[in-house]
């Protein structure tokens, strides 16, 4: 039944859908480094998701010089 109400949905319900879903997760990812980093300011909350996300290699390469933020 979930498929066939997915599937009777546009194109544009269902990605609009998704874009909303992906908002909330990367918001609830943002407030679990605030709630174990209360010092952080939203720099630094940033850097530590691009961390997480991407590596250290990259993250490095993106902002040398950068401390490495715990995420």
């Amino acid at each position: 039944m979930q498929m066939d109400s997915i599937a009777k949905r546009t194109p544009a319900d269902r990605l609009a859908e998704w874009e909303a879903l992906n908002a909330a997760i990367a918001e609830m990812e943002a407030e679990g480094v605030r709630r174990r980093h209360p010092t952080y300011g939203e720099r630094e909350v940033f850097l530590a998701l691009v961390r997480h996300r991407y590596g250290d290699t990259l993250y490095c390469a993106a902002w040398p010089g950068q401390p490495l933020l715990a995420p």
